[in-house]
């Protein structure tokens, strides 16, 4: 009877072992699993982010080309007086814009800059003290030259050298140089000064702009 017991009580203990390294790997297993699901969903999330910003970029951009191509079909000058402080009174009016202007209007119309607020670029690159929607932008300081400052499509430039100035970054061209939305006189007007009407402002090579001193950005998220 001794030997009976003794003998159920080593198969007991024996299973009981078994049974547990079966729960062990299954935990173990579990763990993983949860583990590389945790990776995964990590990094569809960061995909769907970085597919966001890219979609915001390009929305934007579609709106300084359409403001833009309206700067010529719309008959605008180059002037500092008389300038509407946003697009839709700039059409009823007085059709008048500059560089900041053109930016402004922009970044109304996307919705980051409250209607009627005027954005421009100050001495040595500083941009204009603005209440920005910063769950839309980001405000970067850079002081980089241009193919060193890590530019990203739709950035606004504030130029830290020459007279303040801003414009918006578009991306590289076919040829793989840097094109700009650039509403200055000398680029974008016919006459190249105050006054001159302005020509279609589209994304365009500007050699001056390769190796200026880039300022601040402001950077769509």
């Amino acid at each position: 009877m001794n030997i009976f017991i003794r003998r159920s009580m080593i198969f007991i203990a024996f299973f009981t072992l078994i049974g547990l390294a079966g729960y062990n790997n299954t935990a173990s297993t579990i763990q993983v699993y949860a583990e590389s699901a945790a990776k995964s969903s990590a990094v569809t999330n960061k995909k769907v982010e970085v597919d966001s910003t890219a979609a915001h970029r390009e929305q934007f951009l579609n709106i300084c080309k359409e403001i833009g191509i309206n700067l010529n079909k719309k008959g605008f000058r180059y002037g500092y007086s008389s300038r509407a402080r946003s697009y839709s009174s700039a059409l009823k009016h007085r059709r008048v814009a500059t560089c900041a202007t053109y930016v402004s209007w922009c970044l109304q119309e996307y919705g980051v800059l409250p209607k009627g607020k005027l954005f421009y670029g100050k001495g040595r690159g500083l941009p204009s003290k603005t209440k920005w929607d910063k769950k839309k932008i980001q405000v970067v300081r850079v002081y980089k030259t241009t193919k060193h400052a890590n530019l990203k499509p739709g950035d606004v430039i504030c130029w830290a050298t020459g007279k303040a100035h801003v414009c918006v970054y578009a991306g590289k061209n076919s040829q793989g140089k840097r094109t700009w939305y650039d509403a200055g006189r000398h680029q974008s007007t016919y006459g190249h000064c105050a006054g001159s009407r302005y020509k279609v402002v589209s994304a365009r090579y500007n050699k001056y702009l390769e190796n200026r001193l880039v300022g601040y950005v402001i950077r769509i998220k």
